[in-house]
């Protein structure tokens, strides 16, 4: 990334928000880890890395590099489709609690905020400013891409190694792969339309940089 490399910059953010989302739920538990602090630490430092990195790019030179074969429709119907697809069904299962008077799991009440609140949103809008061919879309597209990557897989081998050790899976296995799958697949084909690498980085300097520089 520093040597000016978008595919660098993309994959970097798309890691910050990945390792901030899935730190969260240690952080949001019902229960006190003996890490707690570890983990708001490591949410904390990604959260404000992401915001700080986003803010300084420069959406229109990050999608200047990438060429007109990318297949951005693809990617961006995906991201759009993934966030309403999981979000509809979080929906169903909230209301189906609501109606029936049920509690759900406290994993749930983590789970839930976290996704409809900034997960699935992301997603969602990250999807639509790239299928628009925005700017920031390119950037946020990326950085979806990535972390539906990351997470789908992720879920997988959790939930593989779950099944192994105590013989219990999860119904919704298939979307996880899929999830992840689709996300990698996409990923690769999007990040291989960023032409060739400038020595210049996509990144405005601070302020405080620039009056030095």
């Amino acid at each position: 990334m520093r040597h000016g490399s978008v595919r660098g910059l993309l994959l970097w953010m798309g890691t910050l928000f990945y390792i901030a989302y899935a730190y969260s739920y240690a952080v949001l538990g019902t229960w006190l880890p003996p890490l707690f602090l570890v983990y708001v630490a490591i949410v904390s430092t990604s959260l404000y890395s992401l915001i700080f990195v986003l803010v300084s790019t420069d959406a229109g030179a990050v999608r200047a590099r990438f060429s007109t074969h990318t297949p951005v429709r693809w990617a961006a119907g995906f991201l759009m489709l993934m966030g309403l697809l999981l979000g509809s069904m979080w929906v169903v299962m909230i209301m189906g609690n609501i109606l029936s008077g049920t509690q759900p799991n406290s994993t749930l009440l983590v789970i839930w905020p976290l996704d409809l609140v900034i997960a699935l949103p992301a997603l969602f809008w990250g999807g639509m400013w790239l299928w628009r061919r925005q700017p920031l879309g390119y950037v946020v597209g990326g950085i979806g891409l990535m972390k539906a990557a990351a997470e789908g897989l992720g879920l997988v081998a959790q939930t593989l190694v779950t099944l192994l050790m105590s013989g219990i899976g999860d119904d919704i296995l298939p979307v996880y792969a899929g999830i992840g799958v689709g996300g990698l697949v996409l990923l690769v084909l999007y990040l291989r339309g960023v032409g060739p690498e400038a020595s210049t980085i996509p990144i405005r300097l601070h302020p405080m940089e620039a009056s030095h520089a």
